[in-house]
C-alpha cells in the first residue's frame, strides 16, 4: 500500500491489527500459572502524521510498498514493574 493507502485504510487496519495481538497475548498471560503479570498491555498503530517524515525523506510517499519499507506501522507493549517498583510499593 501507498502512503495515501495508508492514511486512508491502512491506519485502521494496523489499529486493528495491534489490538488483536493485545488481546491474544492478554489471553496467553492471564491463565498462565507462574508468568508476570504485566501492570499494562497497550497497543497502537503509527499515526500518518507521524509516519509520512520517513516515506517522504526517503523518497518513497508514492512507493505501492511503504509497509515493506517502513517497519514500525504497529505495536505492542508490555509494561512491567520492576523490583524497584515493587519495592517502592510496599514502603
Amino acid at each position: 500500500m501507498n502512503f495515501d493507502e495508508h492514511q486512508g485504510k491502512g491506519e485502521a487496519w494496523y489499529a486493528e491489527f495491534a489490538c488483536v495481538v493485545r488481546d491474544i497475548l492478554e489471553k496467553a498471560i492471564n491463565p498462565a500459572e507462574g508468568v508476570p503479570r504485566p501492570q499494562s498491555i497497550q497497543c497502537r498503530a503509527k499515526k500518518a502524521s507521524r509516519l509520512k517524515p520517513k516515506p517522504e525523506a526517503r523518497g518513497l510517499l508514492q512507493s505501492s510498498s511503504v509497509e515493506e519499507e517502513i517497519e514500525d506501522l504497529a505495536g505492542v507493549r508490555l509494561i512491567f514493574y520492576t523490583n524497584t517498583d515493587a519495592d517502592r510499593g510496599k514502603g
